[in-house]
Protein backbone atom coordinates (compact mmCIF):
# COMPACT_ATOMS: atom_id res chain seq x y z
CA UNK A 1 0.00 0.00 0.00
CA UNK A 2 0.90 3.70 -0.49
CA UNK A 3 -0.13 6.97 0.80
CA UNK A 4 -0.40 10.31 -1.63
CA UNK A 5 0.40 13.24 0.80
CA UNK A 6 -0.69 16.69 -1.41
CA UNK A 7 0.32 19.87 -0.28
CA UNK A 8 -2.59 21.95 -0.38
CA UNK A 9 -0.57 25.52 -0.07
CA UNK A 10 -2.97 26.13 2.95
CA UNK A 11 -0.86 29.50 4.37
CA UNK A 12 0.14 30.04 0.93
CA UNK A 13 3.34 27.90 0.82
CA UNK A 14 4.61 24.19 1.62
CA UNK A 15 5.31 23.53 4.52
CA UNK A 16 8.15 20.46 4.11
CA UNK A 17 10.50 22.38 1.95
CA UNK A 18 9.17 22.75 -1.54
CA UNK A 19 8.36 19.43 -1.78
CA UNK A 20 4.04 19.27 -3.47
CA UNK A 21 3.35 15.62 -2.81
CA UNK A 22 4.81 13.03 -0.28
CA UNK A 23 4.36 9.25 -0.77
CA UNK A 24 4.82 7.41 1.89
CA UNK A 25 5.10 2.95 1.38
CA UNK A 26 2.05 2.14 3.82
CA UNK A 27 -1.81 2.32 4.41
CA UNK A 28 -3.05 5.32 5.29
CA UNK A 29 -3.49 5.29 9.04
CA UNK A 30 0.55 4.23 9.39
CA UNK A 31 1.25 6.52 6.96
CA UNK A 32 -0.13 9.25 8.83
CA UNK A 33 2.16 8.06 12.00
CA UNK A 34 4.93 8.07 9.37
CA UNK A 35 4.15 11.45 8.12
CA UNK A 36 3.47 12.76 12.03
CA UNK A 37 7.20 11.36 13.19
CA UNK A 38 9.19 12.27 10.21
CA UNK A 39 8.15 15.98 9.87
CA UNK A 40 6.79 16.70 13.39
CA UNK A 41 3.07 17.80 12.31
CA UNK A 42 -0.08 15.87 11.36
CA UNK A 43 -1.30 16.32 8.03
CA UNK A 44 -4.94 17.63 9.14
CA UNK A 45 -3.30 20.40 10.81
CA UNK A 46 -4.32 24.03 9.59
CA UNK A 47 -1.81 26.58 9.17
CA UNK A 48 -4.57 29.06 7.94
CA UNK A 49 -8.15 28.69 9.08
CA UNK A 50 -9.54 29.52 5.86
CA UNK A 51 -7.56 27.27 4.01
CA UNK A 52 -8.50 23.96 5.61
CA UNK A 53 -6.41 20.93 6.39
CA UNK A 54 -2.79 21.20 5.24
CA UNK A 55 -2.64 18.17 3.17
CA UNK A 56 -5.05 15.93 0.76
CA UNK A 57 -4.14 12.38 1.52
CA UNK A 58 -5.40 9.00 -0.23
CA UNK A 59 -4.23 5.43 -0.29
CA UNK A 60 -3.66 3.18 -3.14
CA UNK A 61 -2.70 -0.30 -4.36
CA UNK A 62 0.30 0.79 -5.71
CA UNK A 63 3.01 3.72 -6.02
CA UNK A 64 2.25 3.44 -10.08
CA UNK A 65 -1.48 4.00 -9.04
CA UNK A 66 -0.58 6.62 -6.66
CA UNK A 67 1.29 9.13 -8.54
CA UNK A 68 -0.94 8.71 -12.09
CA UNK A 69 -2.51 12.41 -11.40
CA UNK A 70 1.14 14.13 -10.71
CA UNK A 71 2.71 12.06 -13.56
CA UNK A 72 0.31 12.91 -15.84
CA UNK A 73 0.39 16.66 -14.35
CA UNK A 74 4.05 16.86 -15.15
CA UNK A 75 3.97 16.07 -19.05
CA UNK A 76 0.76 18.58 -19.13
CA UNK A 77 1.29 21.69 -21.47
CA UNK A 78 -0.29 24.72 -22.54
CA UNK A 79 -1.66 23.12 -25.66
CA UNK A 80 -3.57 20.41 -23.12
CA UNK A 81 -4.46 22.87 -20.96
CA UNK A 82 -7.44 23.65 -20.26
CA UNK A 83 -8.22 19.79 -19.34
CA UNK A 84 -11.37 19.60 -21.69
CA UNK A 85 -8.76 19.37 -24.94
CA UNK A 86 -8.66 15.34 -25.25
CA UNK A 87 -5.01 15.28 -25.98
CA UNK A 88 -3.54 12.38 -24.60
CA UNK A 89 -0.18 12.66 -23.39
CA UNK A 90 1.60 9.63 -21.68
CA UNK A 91 2.24 10.18 -18.18
CA UNK A 92 5.52 10.86 -17.17
CA UNK A 93 8.05 7.56 -16.14
CA UNK A 94 7.80 6.27 -13.05
CA UNK A 95 11.95 7.58 -13.05
CA UNK A 96 11.06 11.01 -13.99
CA UNK A 97 8.59 11.42 -10.86
CA UNK A 98 11.52 10.12 -8.33
CA UNK A 99 13.91 12.67 -9.93
CA UNK A 100 11.14 15.49 -9.44
CA UNK A 101 12.57 18.05 -6.92
CA UNK A 102 8.77 18.49 -5.10
CA UNK A 103 7.88 15.16 -5.17
CA UNK A 104 9.50 13.21 -1.53
CA UNK A 105 9.10 8.88 -1.19
CA UNK A 106 9.67 7.03 1.64
CA UNK A 107 9.82 3.33 0.87
CA UNK A 108 9.25 0.79 3.49
CA UNK A 109 12.99 0.27 3.73
CA UNK A 110 13.65 4.07 4.41
CA UNK A 111 11.19 3.71 7.22
CA UNK A 112 13.20 0.55 9.01
CA UNK A 113 16.44 2.30 8.35
CA UNK A 114 14.76 5.58 10.61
Amino acid sequence: MWTRFYDMHSGGDTKIEGKQVIFIEASEAEAIDIFENTFGHHPDDVTCPCCGENYYYRESDSLEKASRFDRCEMTRTYETWPIYKRIDNPPASMEELEANDEVLIIRAEDKAEA
